[in-house]
């Protein structure tokens, strides 16, 4: 696969975050290459790398550009997702869902 490379820092997959943090909403990269952590060192990437994560980087890019051109109407865009949106929308279902149990309680009681 052209987005998947192999380095003596180890393998630096895109579908796993190795590029860094992509904003599915402005389809730009959050952080800059030369902040990211290799996560088999613990260091930052070379200069070589970061080079290569930086074409790396267009590829994705372009790709999520394209995936977004091409939905049809009415069709779900939301599947890259944060993990903080997730947290924050986990903790609204939970909320609207005690209040539902509550409303069913306070009906009970009424009749």
């Amino acid at each position: 696969m052209k987005l998947r490379k192999i380095s003596d820092q180890g393998l630096i997959d895109p579908f796993e975050g190795d590029l860094g943090e992509f904003d599915g909403v402005t389809l730009k990269f959050v952080e800059p290459v030369s902040k990211l952590i290799c996560k088999y060192t613990g260091k930052p990437y070379t200069i070589q790398w970061q080079r290569k994560i930086e074409e790396m980087r267009d590829l994705y890019q372009k790709w999520q550009i394209e995936m977004a051109n091409n939905f049809e109407d009415g069709e779900r865009r939301g599947y890259i997702v944060k993990k903080k949106m997730l947290g924050e929308t986990t903790n609204e279902l939970k909320l609207i869902w005690n209040l539902v149990l509550v409303l069913r309680i306070l009906q009970k009681s009424w009749l």
